[in-house]
C-alpha cells in the first residue's frame, strides 16, 4: 500500500476511532454514576447548572428508592431539558419510585416522567418536590399512596409552590390531603383530573378538613367548559365532596 493510500485509509477511519473513544468515555462516566444501572440513591446526584441536553444522557433506566434533591438546581437555564423526550432518545425509563423531597426543585426541566409514591415508606410525602420549578409544563403522572381504610394519604407540602408553567398533570389513586396548585395554569383536563381523584369526605368526620386550591382563571375555565356533576359551579361541587376550595 502506498503512502497516499495509507493516508487515505487513516483519514477514512479517523471518525470511527474518535467515535469509539467517545463511546468508551461515555460508558465509563455513566457506568460509574449509575453503578451499571444498580444505583439505589440519586440524592443530590444531578444538582448543578452545568447539565445541558447535550451532556445529560443517562445510560441506564432509573431504579432507585431515594431521589431527594436529585435534580436540585439542575440544568442550564438557557437550555431546559425535556425528560420525557430523553427517555425515548436514550431508550430508558425514568419512572421514579421512592422518596421525593425537593427532587425537581429549581430544576430546568420542561417535562417529568411518572413519579410513584405508592410504594411503602410510611406515609409518603411530596415535600417541595417541584418547588420553584417555573419551567415544567407537563408531569406525566403522579401515582399516590392511598389507604382509605386507615386514612393515610400522600402529603403535599409546598409540592407545587411557584410551579408557574405547569399545565398538564395526571393523578392515580386518591387525593386525601390538602393540595395547592394555586400558581399553576392547569388545563381544564388536568384540573378535572385533580377533582376526580379527591376523596369524598361529605359524610365523614373529615368533612371540610382539607382544601383544594386552584388558580382563579382555572376555576373560571372549568366553569366555562362544562357543568360539574352536581351544583352550579365546580367550586360548589368540590364543597359537596367535603372539601374547602380556593
Amino acid at each position: 500500500m502506498s503512502i497516499a493510500d495509507k493516508l487515505t485509509t487513516i483519514a477514512e477511519n479517523e471518525q470511527k476511532v474518535y467515535d469509539a473513544g467517545a463511546k468508551s468515555e461515555y460508558d465509563k462516566f455513566w457506568d460509574n454514576i449509575q453503578n451499571y444501572g444498580k444505583q439505589k440513591s440519586y440524592q443530590y446526584l444531578f444538582g448543578g447548572r452545568a447539565w445541558t441536553p447535550d451532556t445529560f444522557k443517562p445510560k441506564y433506566s432509573f431504579n432507585a428508592s431515594d431521589y431527594r434533591y436529585a435534580f436540585w438546581y439542575f440544568g442550564d437555564p438557557n437550555k431546559p431539558i425535556d425528560l420525557l423526550a430523553l427517555e425515548k432518545e436514550q431508550n430508558i425509563t425514568m419512572r421514579y419510585k421512592g422518596v421525593y423531597a425537593y427532587t425537581f426543585a429549581n430544576a430546568n426541566v420542561t417535562t417529568v416522567p411518572t413519579v410513584d409514591v405508592s410504594v411503602g415508606y410510611g406515609t409518603p410525602y411530596l415535600h417541595c418536590t417541584f418547588y420553584n420549578n417555573n419551567r415544567v409544563h407537563t408531569i406525566e403522572k403522579i401515582i399516590l399512596y392511598s389507604d382509605l381504610d386507615n386514612h393515610q394519604f400522600t402529603e403535599f407540602l409546598n409540592t407545587f409552590a411557584s410551579a408557574s408553567a405547569l399545565k398538564n398533570i395526571k393523578f392515580e389513586n386518591l387525593i386525601g390531603k390538602t393540595i395547592s396548585l394555586g400558581q399553576s395554569p392547569l388545563s381544564v383536563e388536568s384540573a378535572k383530573n385533580v377533582i376526580e381523584h379527591l376523596v369524598d369526605y361529605s359524610e365523614t368526620q373529615y368533612n371540610m378538613t382539607y382544601k383544594l386550591t386552584l388558580r382563579y382563571d382555572v376555576w373560571t375555565a372549568l366553569n366555562n367548559a362544562e357543568a360539574p356533576p352536581s351544583g352550579d359551579t365546580w367550586q360548589l361541587y368540590v364543597n359537596s365532596l367535603g372539601w374547602n376550595c380556593a
